[in-house]
C-alpha cells in the first residue's frame, strides 16, 4: 500500500517548486495539482443525497468507499510515496486520521502575505487578459488585494484553513516551510522536510527544477534562479512598498 502524504500550505509560497524538488528522489512523487482532496469533500457531502443511504444509513460503507478512493486514487503511480496538493487538507486532518493507518503528516509551505499578493499582481501585469487566481474582475490593486485576503479568496480560505487546524491542536501534522528560508537554504529546509516525513535518503539536484504552474510554462529553476532572488529582495520590497502597502493596510486577516 502507498504511503500519502499531503501538501497544503499558502499560494505562491513554493509548493511547487519543493513537490518537483522532491520528484527527483525515484521513490518518491508529487503531484503539482490534485482533485483527491475535492473528490473526498464531494463524496462526504454528496452521501445522503442517494435515497438509499437516506433510508439505510450504513456508516462502514462510507467509510469503507473513501478508504478505496484515497488508497486506489494514485495506483497508476509505481511509487510507494506520494505526495498529493490541495490547499484545503488542512480542513480534512481530522477525517484523514480516521482514514488512514499511519501518522498523517502535512507540509505547508508559507510566505508574507504582501509578498503572496506582490506575486499574483505580477501574474496579472503579465497575464492582463487572464482571470488570476478567481481574482473576482477586481479593476484595481487594493480590491484584488482584499479580494485574495477576504474569506473568499485563495489566500484567505488557505489562510483560514491552517488557522482552524491549528486551533484544532493538528499543529502537530504540519510542517511550515518559509519561501523565503528555503529558497535562502535550500538543503537545510530539505533536509527538515526529509526528517520530518521520514523519506529514503537522496541527493538532490538543486541546479535544476522543473516547474509548471497555470500560468507559466514549464522552466527550470536554477542555483543561479535563487542566487538572483535574494539579490533583488531589497529591490523587490521597495517595489512591494511602494505598490502594496496602500493596499494591504486594509486587509481583513493578516495585518
Amino acid at each position: 500500500m502507498k504511503t500519502l502524504y499531503f501538501v497544503a500550505g499558502l499560494p505562491r509560497s513554493g509548493s511547487t517548486m519543493i513537490i518537483n524538488l522532491l520528484k527527483q528522489n525515484p521513490q518518491v512523487e508529487g503531484y503539482a495539482v490534485s482533485s483527491l482532496s475535492s473528490l473526498i469533500a464531494n463524496i462526504i457531502a454528496n452521501w445522503n443525497n442517494m435515497e438509499a443511504n437516506r433510508e439505510f444509513p450504513d456508516e462502514n460503507a462510507k467509510i469503507n468507499v473513501l478508504k478505496a478512493v484515497l488508497n486506489n486514487y494514485h495506483n497508476a503511480s509505481s511509487k510507494e510515496i506520494v505526495f498529493d496538493k490541495d490547499r484545503m487538507w488542512v480542513t480534512q486532518i481530522g477525517l484523514l486520521k480516521k482514514l488512514l493507518p499511519y501518522d498523517i503528516k502535512m507540509l505547508c509551505p508559507v510566505r508574507s502575505p504582501a509578498e503572496i499578493i506582490t506575486s499574483f499582481e505580477k501574474i496579472k501585469r503579465n497575464n492582463p487578459l487572464s482571470v488570476v487566481a478567481g481574482d473576482n474582475g477586481g479593476l484595481t490593486i487594493a480590491a484584488r488585494a482584499l479580494y485574495y485576503s477576504g474569506p473568499a479568496g485563495i489566500l484567505g480560505l488557505a489562510h483560514a484553513g491552517i488557522k482552524d487546524a491549528v486551533i484544532q491542536g493538528y499543529k502537530d501534522n504540519m510542517l511550515f516551510v518559509d519561501y523565503n528560508r528555503f529558497c535562502n537554504s535550500p538543503k537545510s529546509q530539505m533536509k527538515r522536510i526529509y526528517d520530518f516525513f521520514e523519506l529514503p535518503k537522496f541527493e538532490h539536484n538543486y541546479k535544476k527544477i522543473s516547474i509548471h504552474s497555470h500560468v507559466e510554462a514549464l522552466q527550470s529553476c536554477s542555483a543561479q534562479r535563487i542566487s538572483s532572488e535574494r539579490r533583488s529582495r531589497s529591490r523587490t520590497t521597495r517595489t512591494r512598498k511602494r505598490i502594496l502597502l496602500p493596499a494591504i493596510s486594509s486587509l481583513p486577516l493578516f495585518l
